[in-house]
């Protein structure tokens, strides 16, 4: 900033018509002072004393006859940068303007300016100058005749006090400047933070990994997350404002207490293994992680508990895959080793019915032990399929037919104590699948049918076209839509639990609570001919089906009707559906 503009400004401007009020103002600010300072000295020099130091103003005075002559002397003083600090203007100055509208004029080009007017007659009362100049702070009205030592008070004054005015419209300025420049700092600042605090937000509640906020004395949640919410069961709102203790939400809630000693310790706490509880009372396996952060001054913890409920499936899954990698390899080598057996018997039984004559009675148990080894040899087929060892034998079959003839085979299977109720539709269209799969689902449904009535019971065997619409689910990758050939399974048994359900579909799963190994392959022959399995049941109430376009309901849902079912539904081609493999005929 210059500082020349704090200097005194001492340049005053006289305006009147009168020349000889020019000279008195010369005479009154501008007195000449010949040897003054010599005298004071010599003074000093006789009487022994400090000479004094006279301060004197030198003003410079500025004459303007007109008002309109005083305008333009403001106006270039302003351009050069030399304004005058005030103005003595007499109120009457023929013929131009009064001492009044020349103040009014000199205002509007120099704001700033002291104004005194100087007249010997009542032309306006003061009330009457108020309301046309209405700047009564930068006015003085000096009466004439004045005094000397009156006018000379004025000059000091009004210029000491432009200089302050000046002074203190420029410091305003300046902190308005430094005031704009701080507002300015500070929205910038204020923009930064709400940025950082919105994707801190976002980042917070839109991750995929369960996340909660707690404060460090009270263990109570601040803000959590939708995915963590909904692990535990409830709303955020629900949980924020509570302890996990209140919301019962650890099994083992010593577990919270000793991550928390680990944070005040300065120690990490990082993919520690623990149980959350929901709502429901299920448990769900979490991987916790927690880091101690800063909120307003107070200590916080950030939570994050991985949901490894996904992992421990895969895991799971990965160990079934292994188990039935052995399986089949183990099953590859029995059937290799058992059909060599077979092709001895199938050849020593056949040279013997050459040799036997037809009618005698050893003939029958020939053809029985032949037909015997053709089962067995289709049974080591399966386990060569089951094993990827052998390719299937798909042709057009009439399903009806397929499971009529299965039927004498199954009642053997069954016993006596269990009737079997077969109800073919009237018009089935052909399906394009391997028979002998097909007799292999039909016998382990009716075993399984079998064991889960011990005391006796119906067995009822239906087929039906269905229509499907329904999308991929987790437990049936494959959409489903379309019309389907409907194989159903209808028992009269007790049913299973939900835990045993869940896994009917796995190899060699149980299906009660005794182990019957018959069900294993259910959902490998299924998928093999492009076939959907679906079972619904009710523990001690038996099963019931669902209407198969009922996409709300995943396979494996439970229904309350006492009846026992499993439905195996094979696509038919008449209507052009896209599963190749497990076409009808036309």
């Amino acid at each position: 900033m210059n500082t020349s503009i704090f200097t005194p400004n001492h340049r005053i401007l006289i305006v009147d018509d009168n020349p000889a009020i020019h000279q008195d103002f010369r005479k009154i600010l501008c007195p000449a002072r010949p040897g003054k300072s010599e005298v004071l000295n010599l003074n000093a020099k006789l009487f022994d004393k400090v000479p004094s130091m006279v301060t004197t103003i030198d003003f410079e005075l500025v004459s303007a006859f007109q008002g309109q002559e005083a305008l333009e002397l403001a106006r270039q003083a302003l351009a050069a940068g030399r304004p005058f600090a005030m103005a003595f203007l007499d109120v009457r100055m023929p013929p131009g303007w009064d001492g009044v509208e020349t103040a009014v004029r000199l205002w509007q080009v120099c704001p700033d300016l002291q104004i005194v007017i100087c007249t010997a007659y009542s032309d306006y009362s003061w009330d009457e100058m108020r309301a046309r100049l209405d700047q009564p702070d930068s006015l003085v009205i000096l009466k004439k005749p004045f005094d000397n030592v009156e006018v000379r008070q004025l000059a000091h004054a009004m210029t000491r006090k432009w200089l302050l005015s000046h002074q203190a419209r420029l410091k305003l300025c300046e902190l308005e400047r430094m005031v704009g420049e701080r507002t300015m700092e500070l929205q910038k600042a204020n923009r930064s933070l709400t940025l950082s605090e919105e994707r801190f937000s976002k980042a917070f509640h839109q991750s995929p990994l369960p996340s909660g906020i707690q404060r460090m004395s009270d263990q109570r949640f601040v803000d959590v997350n939708h995915c963590l919410a909904e692990i535990v069961g409830c709303k955020p709102g629900e949980m924020i404002g509570r302890t996990p203790a209140e919301l019962f939400l650890w099994e083992e809630p010593r577990h919270s207490d000793q991550w928390l000693e680990c944070l005040s310790r300065g120690e990490a706490v990082r993919d520690q293994e623990a149980r959350v509880r929901t709502q429901a009372g299920a448990l769900h396996e979490v991987l916790v992680s927690c880091s101690l952060i800063t909120f307003a001054g107070e200590p916080h913890v950030l939570l994050l508990a991985q949901d490894m409920a996904q992992r421990v499936l895969l895991e799971r899954q990965l160990r079934q895959a292994q188990k039935m990698e052995a399986i089949g390899q183990l099953a590859a080598g029995v059937a290799h080793d058992f059909n060599n057996i077979l092709t001895v018997i199938q050849g020593h039984a056949g040279l013997m019915e050459r040799m036997i004559a037809d009618g005698k009675p050893s003939r029958k148990s020939l053809e029985q032990i032949s037909k015997a080894a053709i089962r067995a040899a289709t049974l080591v087929r399966q386990l060569l399929m089951f094993s990827r060892k052998q390719v299937m034998q798909l042709r057009h079959l009439d399903p009806n037919a397929a499971l009529g003839n299965a039927i004498k085979m199954l009642e053997r299977l069954v016993g006596e104590h269990v009737q079997i109720d077969f109800r073919p539709h009237s018009s089935i269209p052909a399906v394009y699948a391997d028979v002998s799969m097909l007799d292999q689902i039909a016998m382990n449904l009716a075993v399984n049918a079998r064991d889960a009535m011990p005391n006796g019971g119906r067995l009822s065997i239906s087929t039906s076209l269905e229509t499907i619409h329904r999308a991929p689910i987790p437990l049936d990758p494959e959409s489903r839509d379309g019309d389907f050939v409907c194989l159903t399974f209808t028992d009269t048994g007790a049913g299973m639990d939900t835990q045993i359900l869940n896994r009917i579909f796995e190899p060699f799963s149980p299906s009660s609570a005794s182990f019957v190994p018959t069900r294993g392959g259910w959902r490998s022959k299924a998928s093999r001919n492009k076939a959907a399995v679906s079972a619904f049941t009710f523990q001690s109430a038996g099963t019931c089906p669902r209407r198969p376009n009922s996409s709300s309901i995943p396979p494996c849902a439970l229904v309350g009707k006492p009846s026992s079912s499993l439905k195996m539904k094979m696509p038919c081609a008449r209507w052009s559906l896209a599963f190749s493999e497990f076409r009808a005929t036309p």
